[in-house]
């Protein structure tokens, strides 16, 4: 049975503008010269200026396709079911999603408290070997950026599924299959929504927002299935979901977004039912 594929070169290298055309020309560009055509034969051929032909043929690689090469040598593409890396990819997704976020550049970075953001940049050094620059807030939180390869697994989450820069908050908020595919990966997601979007004071868990309130009940309608699948004892259901409506300034426009709410939630059923040894052990760890 073939291995489930959650990240392919092809996604990854879509992440990019001209990412999966310059792969596949930068390759014949290679196997056209062979065949003695001349540099601008090979031009015309793939459609391609002479300068882009002669800087490819004297050793500079396209962006994407070294980025790729990078990816793949870290053995984060392609993306597995048995991936080394999978689980820490999907922790630093879960982060991203409920308590940070990867921008229109696809640098991924994380907000939260300084203690909880100092583990978290322990976290992602010990496992994915990301060096993490920490920077603190005035008002008591703190910033977490990833370094020289921050970008490069941003785009990795962005090709497993995570809705990148503005789309965040628009209609593209899901649980993909690197989440939702792996029993481990579940769980560990489903902790970390606890730990940053439940409110002890509504007894609720706080979704993120979305612009339209069809996409914000499509995602929590996962989100209850999810929780359903977890804690089939609970009874979750979507008549436990409320939607509210609220202003917020973007790019100097108010625009109306949508918040679910998932109420009446007892946050001691982490405590009551450990499912794995994921719960045993700190929120943070592996």
């Amino acid at each position: 049975m073939a291995l489930q594929t959650f990240v392919t070169e092809h996604d990854f290298l879509s992440t990019y503008p001209d990412g999966v055309r310059a792969n596949s020309d930068y390759e014949r560009c290679k196997t056209l010269i062979k065949t003695r055509m001349t540099q601008d034969g090979v031009g015309r051929t793939l459609g391609r200026s002479p300068g882009t032909i002669s800087r490819w043929l004297n050793g500079v690689t396209p962006t994407a396709v070294q980025a790729l090469e990078n990816a793949q040598e870290l053995g984060v593409v392609p993306l597995t079911e048995d991936s080394e890396k999978l689980f820490p990819i999907a922790q630093l997704y879960s982060w991203c999603l409920w308590s940070g976020h990867v921008d229109a550049h696809y640098r991924a970075g994380l907000h939260n408290i300084p203690e909880k953001i100092e583990e978290l940049r322990k976290l992602f050094k010990r496992n994915l070997d990301l060096e993490g620059l920490v920077l603190n807030k005035v008002s008591g939180g703190a910033q977490l950026y990833f370094g020289e390869f921050g970008a490069l697994y941003g785009r990795v989450l962005s090709a497993a599924g995570y809705p990148a820069g503005k789309r965040k908050c628009q209609n593209l908020l899901h649980i993909p299959p690197l989440i939702s595919a792996n029993p481990n990966a579940r769980k560990y997601f489903v902790q970390v929504l606890f730990l940053e979007k439940y409110s002890a004071h509504s007894r609720s868990l706080n979704l993120n927002d979305s612009i339209t309130k069809k996409a914000s009940r499509k995602f929590s309608g996962e989100i209850i299935s999810l929780l359903q699948a977890e804690f089939p004892e609970v009874g979750f259901s979507d008549d436990s979901v409320r939607f509210g409506k609220r202003k917020r300034a973007q790019a100097c426009i108010l625009m109306s977004q949508y918040k679910a709410q998932i109420k009446r939630v007892d946050p001691g059923i982490l405590e009551k039912r450990p499912i794995s040894e994921l719960w045993e052990k700190t929120p943070l760890q592996s």
